[in-house]
């Protein structure tokens, strides 16, 4: 796929959740805010946005030729990055149940 098409598509990968190696907090949370949404749309928009936010991150974070480097570099920043991304899914999940 080339570099940044397939970077990209790990990134997705990440984002759908199925096959995801770090467990992180948003994968519990914003499904549930998905469902308790009531709207088909809003629930597919908010899983769309998550994805999609994985998948560029992912290309932010390993934009260099060394993939090992830029791989060591995202698992030494997992657990500071969980907490961020746990505690920025539960806002977002209250606003959408909220509003």
């Amino acid at each position: 796929m080339g570099n940044y098409p397939g970077i990209f598509s790990w990134g997705f990968d990440l984002g759908v959740g199925v096959s995801t190696r770090i467990p992180y907090q948003s994968l519990l949370v914003l499904p549930l805010a998905a469902a308790l949404s009531g709207n088909l749309a809003t629930a597919v928009a908010i899983m769309a946005v998550y994805g999609a936010s994985r998948a560029v991150a992912v290309v932010a974070a390993v934009s260099s030729d060394d993939f090992a480097a830029a791989c060591d570099v995202i698992q030494s920043r997992v657990m500071p990055l969980k907490r961020v991304v746990g505690v920025t899914a539960l806002v977002i999940a209250a606003l959408i149940v909220s509003s």
